[in-house]
């Protein structure tokens, strides 16, 4: 679909490591999504949603994409603002289910603990499909080399920090369900 091509265009020309990110965030969502025995239609919305989370970053200044600096207090609020921008992009996607992949995307940083955004959800009120976004996108963020951390963890490494939010910002069953992708992979 020419749309998506040219969204991922966007993204890619504003920041290529987002865009390298969300391929990746999309990949371990299908596989997560798969084991989980998600239908077809819930795997159509999780796609759209895993591939397309970050994409309201278009809407963030790119200095704050790039930067390994610490953010003020209003820099994190402009960049907290890229779930609804996200939301916003999604929905205006031609597709039967984009409004249900937006509101998946919107709700990608949201805790279980209930201290997440945009809406401090907590829980069973997140999304199951965002909560399983949070997973693969903390894992991803974790995992790769990124502006704010330069040493590259091993997966293991990776899911030992993730284990420890468990119940806090992480879903236990995704998380769990979650490794056992990854044991799959090595």
């Amino acid at each position: 679909m020419k749309e998506l091509n040219l969204i991922r265009l966007i993204l890619s020309l504003h920041d290529y490591h987002t865009h390298l990110h969300t391929k990746r965030v999309q990949g371990y969502s299908k596989q997560l999504g798969k084991l989980l025995g998600l239908t077809s239609l819930e795997l159509d919305v999780l796609d759209l949603a895993s591939q397309f989370h970050d994409v309201g970053k278009i809407g963030v200044e790119k200095h704050l994409l790039t930067t390994s600096k610490i953010f003020d207090n209003d820099q994190i609020d402009e960049m907290k603002m890229h779930t609804y921008y996200s939301e916003l992009i999604i929905n205006h996607i031609d597709l039967d289910y984009s409004k249900q992949a937006s509101i998946i995307a919107r709700h990608h940083h949201e805790r279980i603990d209930g201290n997440g955004y945009p809406d401090k959800l907590k829980a069973d009120e997140i999304p199951i499909l965002s909560r399983l976004i949070t997973v693969t996108d903390m894992f991803d963020a974790i995992h790769s080399k990124r502006n704010y951390h330069t040493s590259k963890k091993s997966k293991f490494e990776t899911l030992e920090i993730m284990e420890r939010t468990v119940n806090t910002k992480l879903d236990e069953d995704l998380f769990n369900k979650f490794k056992t992708v990854i044991e799959r992979r090595t």
